[in-house]
């Protein structure tokens, strides 16, 4: 199953970036029929670029919906087929309540792709969980992120990615 994107720099990266986008912000469940759902929640500039990376793989025309509003923001919304979301599975993506779960970088992309490919994920992840904030100065950009469900293990692998291939303090 992973000859597919293997061997594709272009695919790896973007399936890459929706398997760290989905275990940011989105949830993998079994529907009622037993097949496998993936459904992405965020805000829409976020959520078409994710449409757009599938719709570009698969063929599709998927589009994010409105589905609901807070004081501060706005959530948008949409769902995969059953064949997209088996493959965002078998490339890493989790299933079921994420707060029950330790996840971390998979296998494929921590330890069998270029740092592109890492690049990628640690994007998707952070276009999900993460914000900036305005620099007070001006000279620097501070970058948060946000995962409570994070794993201590995928904290200290995202941080040694950053520090070691990017050169970025993390």
């Amino acid at each position: 199953y992973l000859r597919k994107y293997l061997y594709d720099s272009d695919k790896d990266k973007i399936m890459a970036r929706i398997v760290g986008f989905i275990n940011g912000d989105g949830t993998i469940y079994k529907s009622k029929t037993g097949l496998l759902t993936a459904s992405f929640f965020g805000e829409k500039i976020d959520l078409e670029a994710i449409c757009f990376d599938i719709n570009k793989l698969y063929g599709t025309s998927y589009k994010p919906y409105f589905k609901s509003r807070s004081t501060k923001s706005e959530t948008w919304c949409f769902c995969v087929n059953s064949k997209i979301t088996n493959d965002i599975v078998r490339l890493g993506g989790i299933i079921g309540k994420k707060t029950e779960q330790l996840f971390f970088i998979p296998e494929w992309i921590l330890h069998h792709s270029d740092k592109l490919v890492r690049k990628e994920f640690i994007g998707g992840l952070y276009g999900a969980e993460g914000s900036s904030r305005k620099p007070l100065n001006y000279s620097t950009h501070s970058l948060s992120m946000y995962m409570t469900l994070i794993s201590d293990l995928m904290l200290r692998q995202i941080q040694n990615i950053l520090e070691v291939e990017f050169k970025i303090q993390a």
